[in-house]
């Protein structure tokens, strides 16, 4: 469901009422930072592959932690109030931050036979290393749909709202780097590497959530309020991809993009469940 879909039925709906139904009709815009700096990580987890040799096993893999700085972000959408405590919530909000933060060290171990000089008897042989990772860096923006249900309890000078309902999300961005490994048999049994560094992308998709929050409006004119509040947004996890190889110094044969691919992307990274949001804005009707 785009955005251009939820605007369009919420005006027919609202077209479609009677005259002495129509309802009130506010908008409303605010900058908000997340309360808590939202954080996530992303594992890769692959079987190294041995060419031309016999490989028995091994593990490879890291740890990218996914930490973003809290950055002002925005909020824009509008309420129909059906009855004057009650209605319609529709609102679209950009979140975004960049990445920082420090990684885990990236570990391969590879377990194979080979026949090695002097006497080429076959034996079990292990390689393994760990490098130390630089810090991770990147971006992330997500954009989110929400429509929602609306109470109101209003005073004299100032009301509360209470909202809550669907929300739909969509992740753009990447980081970097991750690393892969291959590994190859020569001569006399010598054991050769290829090492590709890559970029990571979020794949574009919708995801389905919820969001709850709460505003408290103070009126400074009869059409315009001063709003404060708070919402909670669902963060779903999105799928990774390869993005770009961003250091293939040492590929020396036919290593392709959609090799690592293969071994790296279609994960979802993992991020905190739940971000809070602090909001401050206005409202005019």
């Amino acid at each position: 469901m785009s955005i251009r879909a939820v605007v369009v039925a919420v005006a027919l709906l609202t077209l479609s009422l009677p005259a002495v139904a129509q309802p009130r009709v506010e908008g409303f815009g605010s900058l908000g930072t997340a309360v808590s700096q939202p954080s996530g990580l992303f594992i890769t987890d692959y079987i190294p592959e041995l060419v031309y040799g016999g490989g028995t096993g091994g593990r490879a893999g890291q740890t990218i932690n996914l930490d973003s700085r809290r950055e002002l972000d925005f909020e824009g959408g509008f309420n129909l109030l059906f009855v004057p405590k009650a209605g319609l919530q529709v609102f679209v909000s950009r979140v975004s931050g960049a990445f920082d933060g420090p990684n885990t060290p990236y570990d391969y171990r590879l377990e194979y036979l080979a026949r090695q000089p002097p006497d080429y008897i076959q034996r079990a042989y292990t390689s393994e290393r760990s490098f130390d990772w630089p810090d991770t860096a990147g971006d992330m923006t997500t954009w989110h749909v929400g429509t929602n249900g609306l109470l109101r309890f209003a005073g004299s000078r100032a009301d509360l709202t209470v909202t809550g309902g669907l929300l739909l999300s969509r992740f753009s961005g990447g980081f970097e780097t991750a690393a892969f490994h291959r590994f190859r048999l020569g001569g006399h049994s010598v054991l050769f590497y290829e090492e590709a560094l890559v970029a990571m992308q979020f794949a574009p998709s919708w995801h389905t959530g919820f969001n709850a929050g709460v505003d408290v409006a103070v009126r400074v004119s009869r059409h315009v309020a001063l709003t404060a509040g708070m919402r909670l947004l669902t963060v779903p996890d999105p799928t990774v991809d390869v993005a770009t190889i961003v250091d293939d110094d040492t590929i020396f044969f036919d290593l392709t993009l959609d090799d690592i691919q293969a071994a790296l992307g279609g994960n979802r990274a993992d991020f905190d469940r739940f971000v809070p949001v602090f909001r401050f804005g206005i409202r005019i009707h």
